[in-house]
């Protein structure tokens, strides 16, 4: 088998052309995708290494009403009112804390429970308690108490 030398110039030549098109091509691929990991998934509000669960009241509610709540779909945060109340939302409503009155609630619609101090309400309609909640814990500077 006879082999045709080519010259030097036409293999350099063909090795930057490759080089080139590689070169355009990553450039077209946005730099995020190249290393997300296939199934990584972060949810709202969660820390790197936390998955969406129930804690502390919200646990104790979602034990009351015998799994009403659903999965939790973030992990539980702070509300945008500044006052120590929390949400967490999940797969059938919202889950939400009253730091002033240290009950935890949860939302489906306009079905709604509540876990107080004299056990599990629950209620239809208006998102308030049908009766008075006491403020159990006194207002401060970083929680005022709109109750």
């Amino acid at each position: 088998m006879t082999r045709i030398a080519t010259p030097l110039r036409v293999e350099l030549g063909l090795g930057l052309a490759c080089v080139a098109l590689l070169a355009i091509g990553l450039t077209g691929v946005p730099r995020q995708q190249l290393w997300v990991l296939p199934g990584a998934h972060h949810a709202p509000w969660c820390l790197p290494d936390q998955s969406p669960t129930f804690l502390f009241g919200f646990a104790a509610l979602d034990q009351a009403t015998g799994g009403v709540m659903g999965a939790p779909t973030e992990c539980e945060h702070g509300t945008d009112q500044s006052n120590g109340d929390t949400s967490q939302k999940t797969t059938t409503g919202v889950a939400t804390y009253s730091w002033c009155t240290n009950s935890p609630s949860f939302t489906r619609g306009q079905e709604h429970w509540m876990l107080t101090a004299d056990g599990l309400e629950h209620w239809f309609g208006s998102p308030e308690s049908p009766r008075p909640l006491p403020v159990v814990r006194g207002a401060d500077l970083r929680h005022l108490c709109l109750v």
